[in-house]
């Protein structure tokens, strides 16, 4: 992912170039705010971020290619394809830290085999 997001980057930067138009040189407040979270907190954070951003650029890029002309939409079109399996794999991470986070609320913290271990070295388990 992080190859394909480089690789976007460097030729969205050539066709703006070309285009003189000016892009932001930092990062927006969503993503400035992640370093006060927890690492837990930090990953579903920005994940939700991940999946959000690449939902709007799929449907940005699908206007784009379907809609727009020249160069620009000969890109979008290009790249199209592997936003929407970005959002798929970002979508997909997400769901596992919902999941795991939801099993963590249920088992007070614990994942099954802290549990197993736990009924163990009690000798009961009141599942």
């Amino acid at each position: 992912m992080v190859q394909d997001h480089s690789k976007a980057n460097e030729e969205w930067k050539q066709l703006t170039a070309e285009k003189r138009v000016q892009l932001p040189k930092s990062l927006s407040p969503k993503h400035n705010r992640l370093s006060k979270l927890s690492e837990a907190a930090f990953g579903r954070a920005y994940m939700q971020i991940q999946v959000k951003d690449h939902r709007k650029a799929v449907k940005m890029f699908s206007y784009q290619a379907n809609r727009g002309s020249g160069d620009l939409s000969r890109w979008a079109g290009q790249t199209l394809p592997t936003f929407k399996q970005h959002l798929q794999e970002s979508e997909g991470i997400f769901a596992g830290l919902r999941s795991s986070q939801t099993t963590s609320r249920r088992t007070g913290g614990t994942d099954n085999a802290g549990h197993a271990q736990h009924m163990n070295q009690s000798g009961s388990d009141n599942r």
